[in-house]
């Protein structure tokens, strides 16, 4: 994959998006969450990307084509486990 910098728009934190991929930030739009949570997604495997950079100053790239691996989910957070309890019934 080619990332296609300008010097001087390099330093206004503006990067060229090959077509076809998506900023952390644009795919949490077309997913409807936040970019914190398509960043766990990314982080815990769900949702391929690519790293462009080191550390901090790198970023996410996705492929627009993945976001459907992760756009049928349920609402909301998983339900927690409960431990030493018989679930509620009725």
């Amino acid at each position: 994959m080619s990332i296609l910098f300008d010097p001087l728009m390099e330093r206004m934190h503006t990067l060229r998006v090959p077509e076809g991929w998506l900023t952390v930030e644009q795919a949490a739009e077309k997913l409807g969450i936040g970019s914190q949570r398509v960043r766990d997604l990314i982080r815990v495997g769900r949702l391929p990307a690519e790293k462009i950079g080191k550390g901090q100053q790198g970023f996410w790239l996705i492929k627009e084509v993945d976001l459907e691996l992760v756009k049928v989910r349920k609402p909301g957070r998983p339900r927690k486990k409960r431990i030493g309890r018989p679930p509620k019934v009725g």
